[in-house]
């Protein structure tokens, strides 16, 4: 393989598991979410860019430092074996969810904004309506009784969760 293939592989396999990478990474620490084929498919193809980027560190001459190679590997592992779930439970996890945070002063109130966002794409149509269709409900009963929904922080989340919402109902 020529350094310009490779360096084409290695661009390929990181721009797809580009996604799964930064999906990882909510609210400021690494969650080890639930995959489904599609996610598991990006783990491996995040492997073949570990593997890669180290054989073109030793094509180099540049020297692992020790450990690395063993922390990694347990990441990609840990990435690749995390328990998977099935699409209907996925969809009851995540309404449950919400359905419990409405309303809530809690930290729980950004992890469900979090975890929408997280799974959005794996959703059906007609379940992200139904989650759209919960928590805008919910807002309107707050401002008619002329609340917030939970504190202050927590009604922004829910608006700005409603906000991307809108801007992702394609995706």
């Amino acid at each position: 393989m020529t350094d310009t293939e490779t360096v084409e592989q290695l661009h390929s396999l990181l721009m797809r598991a580009h996604a799964t990478i930064l999906e990882g990474y909510c609210g400021g620490e690494w969650s080890w979410y639930v995959p489904d084929e599609v996610t598991l498919a990006a783990a491996k193809e995040q492997t073949q860019a570990f593997e890669l980027v180290a054989e073109m560190r030793r094509a180099l001459g540049w020297e692992t430092p020790e450990g690395d190679d063993q922390d990694l590997s347990r990441l990609v592992k840990k990435t690749i074996d995390a328990p998977q779930v099935a699409h209907a439970d996925l969809y009851s996890m995540l309404v449950g969810q919400v359905r419990y945070s409405l309303g809530r002063s809690s930290y729980i109130v950004g992890d469900a904004c979090c975890q929408v966002r997280r799974y959005w794409r794996h959703l059906r149509e007609g379940e992200r309506a139904v989650i759209e269709r919960d928590v805008v409900e919910e807002l309107s009963r707050y401002e008619r009784m002329q609340r917030t929904c939970g504190e202050q922080i927590d009604q922004r989340e829910w608006e700005r969760l409603v906000a991307w919402i809108t801007e992702n109902k394609a995706v």
